[in-house]
C-alpha cells in the first residue's frame, strides 16, 4: 500500500513479549519492517471489514457457513457409501448369477 501523501498520524499499541517475537518472525519472512507489516495488515482488515461489512459478526458467519458446509460434506460422504454399497450387492447378484 505505497502512498505519496506523508504519514503525520501515529498509532501506538503495546504488546506481550510472544505477540512480538510473533510480529518479528512474520516481518523477517516477508522481508519488511515492523511498521510496515503492521500499517499493510491493519489497513487490509479494515478495508476487508469496510467492503464485506462483517467486523466480528462476520467471523460468526463464516463459522456457521463452514459448519454447513460440513454438514454437507457428511451428507454425501454416506449417500456416496451407500451408493457404493447398493453397486457392489447389485454386481455380486449380476456376477452369481451367470
Amino acid at each position: 500500500m505505497s502512498t505519496q501523501e506523508p504519514r503525520t498520524r501515529a498509532v501506538v499499541f503495546r504488546l506481550t513479549e510472544s505477540e512480538y517475537a510473533l510480529l518479528k518472525q512474520a516481518c523477517q519472512r516477508v522481508h519488511c519492517s515492523i511498521s510496515e507489516y503492521a500499517r499493510v495488515e491493519l489497513l487490509s482488515a479494515v478495508d476487508a471489514q469496510s467492503r464485506n461489512d462483517c467486523g466480528l459478526g462476520g467471523a460468526r458467519q463464516l463459522s456457521e457457513a463452514l459448519s454447513l458446509v460440513h454438514t454437507r460434506l457428511e451428507e454425501l460422504k454416506e449417500l456416496l457409501l451407500c451408493e457404493g454399497k447398493d453397486r457392489k450387492a447389485a454386481s455380486g447378484r449380476v456376477g452369481g448369477q451367470e
